[in-house]
């Protein structure tokens, strides 16, 4: 068996977090396409015919497209951070922050 490897993330830098979400995320498909080329050959020569080979090399499909689906999320949180950043929509009138634009027409005058 495998040891997993223990990694201190700082939860506080999101670029961070991403990086490690990607490692992750490329780790787990690389490790789905192992499984489906283990089983692959065999189902498909009809050398082996068991439950167990056919739920595996599905469940290795599974596994690569939740893998897929996690940087999909991660591009679409990306996004719309992206568009909401820099955008401010002043909703207060001109008379009640006390600006008056006849003011101003005259100081350009």
């Amino acid at each position: 068996m495998v040891k997993a490897e223990k990694k201190e993330i700082d939860v506080t830098d999101t670029s961070e977090i991403e990086e490690e979400l990607i490692k992750q995320t490329t780790d787990d498909r690389k490790k789905a396409d192992q499984i489906f080329e283990m089983f692959y050959t065999d189902l498909g020569l009809k050398t082996d015919r068991s439950q167990a080979s056919k739920e595996a090399l599905t469940k290795s499909l599974e596994l690569k497209i939740s893998a897929s689906r996690n940087l999909i999320d991660l591009l679409k949180i990306k996004k719309e951070a992206s568009n909401k950043l820099g955008v401010f929509v002043n909703t207060v009138s001109s008379k009640k922050a006390g600006i008056d634009i006849r003011n101003i027409e005259n100081e350009i005058e």
